[in-house]
């Protein structure tokens, strides 16, 4: 029989060590800790905004494909179906409500091309011209921002009467514009002067024009400020309101909102065809903007950075 194996007790020295890396152990777990609350509270945040910003469109959506009976029950349920069309159906079977819709999506490309080709021409010569009172255009171009719609609006009906352009979808054209240029101004002006001008001024040597510089060099460049610009007219555009209102009378140049009002009644109040109007107008606009959302974000903030 072999020799016994004795082990030899655990030396006061590695003893104070184990004793040592415990409160470390725990102190380096609560500053991971401490870490990553903050990190999860903000997540918590964007989940939570996430869902207060959706559910509206979430329940339009649902909303207007539930039944009758859904909008005189004292609790609705949450959760989708039972679901039918036929709000949808009585939507696209009127002619009143189609040709609404084909007028707002008129005005709101004409509006959208035209802010856009405004916006950039002004743009680039405030940012490649320097004149007295340059800046001054751009500080006054701001004002209407600041002032309620109804209030720009009467002066605006008034010129547009004089111009015999009132209850005109061109005239509707010329308010939108007036609205979106301001913005289109600002955002290209800014976008323009982070391009470099020794780019554009190579061109000029080669014997471009400026016009011809400024298609084929700068814009090309700047294309994300002008989606964003394009994007914004058309988001106002189609959905206006207030101007529709005080400009169109005739129920042939009714937009899509205009259409929608009507059908809120004083004694009678049609629910699902107003929520499934409500639907083919938002939805567009959020498909559109899945696309080019990108495109947004860049003009938004290229823009804000010379150089």
């Amino acid at each position: 029989m072999g020799p016994t194996r004795v082990e030899k007790p655990m030396s006061a020295h590695l003893m104070s060590e184990a004793t040592r890396e415990s409160p470390v152990r725990a102190r380096l777990a609560t500053l991971s800790l401490r870490k990553s609350a903050p990190k999860f509270v903000a997540n918590l945040l964007v989940v939570g905004i996430i869902f207060w910003s959706m559910f509206p469109i979430y329940w339009m959506v649902v909303s207007s494909l539930r039944p009758p009976q859904f909008f005189i029950t004292a609790n609705p349920s949450l959760l989708p179906g039972p679901f039918t069309e036929q709000y949808y159906g009585l939507l696209l079977s009127n002619a009143g409500f189609v040709l609404s819709y084909i007028n707002s999506f008129v005005v709101a490309l004409l509006s959208t091309f035209l802010s856009v080709v405004a916006a950039a021409m002004m743009g680039y010569v405030l940012a490649r011209y320097r004149f007295f009172g340059s800046f001054a255009f751009l500080r006054l171009m701001l004002i209407a921002y600041m002032l309620p719609p109804m209030l720009i609006g009467i002066p605006l009906v008034k010129l547009l009467a004089i111009a015999e352009l009132d209850d005109t979808l061109l005239g509707l054209v010329i308010a939108h514009v007036s609205i979106a240029l301001p913005f289109g101004v600002w955002m290209l002006w800014s976008f323009f002067q982070t391009v470099p001008f020794e780019i554009e001024e190579s061109a000029l040597i080669d014997g471009a024009t400026r016009l011809q510089s400024l298609r084929l060099v700068v814009l090309p460049l700047a294309w994300p400020g002008i989606m964003s610009v394009a994007l914004f007219s058309l988001v106002v555009s189609w959905t206006d309101y207030t101007f529709a209102l005080l400009i169109i009378s005739s129920t042939a140049n009714r937009t899509v909102p205009l259409a929608l009002a009507t059908m809120i009644g004083e004694f009678d109040m049609r629910w699902g065809e107003v929520l499934a109007g409500a639907a083919l107008v938002t939805l567009p606009v959020l498909v559109l903007f899945s696309f080019v959302s990108k495109y947004f974000i860049q003009g938004l903030t290229a823009g804000a950075v010379k150089g």
